[in-house]
């Protein structure tokens, strides 16, 4: 006799409580864990929290309640998904104050479902319904879709493109999962490497091109942002692929707290303990103080790629740029070491790809020309 209860009794709901939704959770120190999601969600929680949170114990006031909520880690009768909160108000503010919404869309019902689990199963059919209420509202191009990549995505990325294209998106942002936080600590992120992501990414790039070929203009929408820097002298400001580094010059994160980052992926760092990237608080602190802080200061003096070890003599350095956020996730400095950076070697790999697509095929450089001449 199994010592598990059938997976029937955890697709039940709880009257009044919360269904768990399948994490991990590995020891942090003597103290704490870090709990994950199948899409890369994590918080640290300390051993009686996580008892609390296994046992259904966890009470709506309790101020990890809302975090795990919104993490996807459990479902309670008012869990829903972002675009489900969207009124006819809120939708006015937003064309009133040219406000662009964002939202996942992981692909077709099954792999989206799989990915965003609620009640009723029903996460594609109300992001979806969510997509065409705000189209209706703002304008088809006031709207956006970004897809995460999990080891169930990796022998699906042509689906996935046909779900973007049957909801009538003109692109897709082909995108790994990031390291930051509980990747670090726990050594987890491993549902796959960077030479799988890379098959799932030229694969994905092949149809794309194939469907371009075949009369429907699709982008890639990250090879676009480096087909603009190989063939024109714009730069596209992608903060990943700036020197010096994108981070608090081309955007800045305010959190629900008052706190500001020099980007998203410094606002997760910060959740693991980490603020190197804390640059103030809005409540405490002057936009000079945020802008002039040491903390957004001292990395962007080290990330200029130009004088940056390997970097300087890379041939793709003019299509690159520094990541300090991602190297200090990874290997706690903010220039990482080059050779062991995954950041730099799936750059690379993507490169040469698409420079040898060009080599290869005039119609395909031409196409990538459409692509950024648009």
């Amino acid at each position: 006799m199994s010592k598990f209860l059938p997976l029937t009794h955890y697709n039940e709901p709880l009257a009044g409580g919360y269904r768990l939704l399948p994490f991990n959770f590995t020891p942090l120190d003597a103290a704490d864990y870090v709990a994950t999601t199948s899409v890369g969600e994590f918080v640290v929680l300390d051993r009686a929290t996580l008892e609390r949170f296994a046992r259904h114990q966890l009470l709506p006031n309790d101020p990890f309640y809302n975090l795990l909520k919104a993490k996807h880690f459990f479902l309670d009768d008012d869990s829903s998904v972002a675009l489900d909160l969207l009124t006819d108000e809120m939708l006015e503010f937003c064309k009133q104050h040219q406000v662009l919404i964002s939202t996942s869309l992981d692909g077709a019902a099954e792999l989206h479902n799989k990915n965003r689990p609620r009640p009723g199963r029903d996460s594609n059919a109300r992001a979806i319904a969510g997509i065409q209420l705000a189209r209706e509202k703002l304008g088809h191009d006031r709207v956006s879709a970004v897809m995460t990549t999990t080891s169930a995505s990796l022998s699906l990325g042509r689906e996935i493109i046909d779900e973007y294209v049957r909801q009538g998106f003109d692109g897709i942002f082909l995108r790994p999962l990031s390291p930051y936080g509980f990747a670090v600590k726990t050594k987890s992120y491993n549902a796959y490497d960077r030479h799988e992501w890379l098959r799932f990414f030229v694969d994905g790039l092949d149809y794309i091109l194939e469907l371009n070929r075949r009369g429907t203009r699709f982008i890639e929408q990250y090879s676009a942002t480096i087909l603009t820097k190989m063939l024109t002298p714009r730069n596209p400001g992608y903060v990943d692929l700036q020197s010096p580094a994108g981070i608090g010059i081309g955007v800045l994160v305010y959190n629900y707290d008052g706190d500001v980052y020099a980007s998203d992926e410094g606002r997760m760092l910060a959740e693991m303990g980490h603020k190197n990237f804390r640059l103030g608080n809005v409540h405490t602190n002057t936009y000079e103080d945020i802008l002039l802080s040491d903390q957004l200061l001292e990395p962007l003096e080290q990330s200029f790629t130009g004088s940056v070890p390997m970097c300087s003599e890379c041939a793709f350095e003019p299509f690159c740029g520094a990541e300090p956020v991602y190297h200090y996730a990874t290997q706690r400095d903010y220039v990482g070491r080059k050779a062991e950076s995954d950041f730099c070697q799936r750059n690379m790999g993507i490169f040469r790809h698409l420079i040898g697509l060009m080599r290869a095929d005039d119609e395909i450089e031409h196409i990538f020309r459409s692509w950024v001449f648009r």
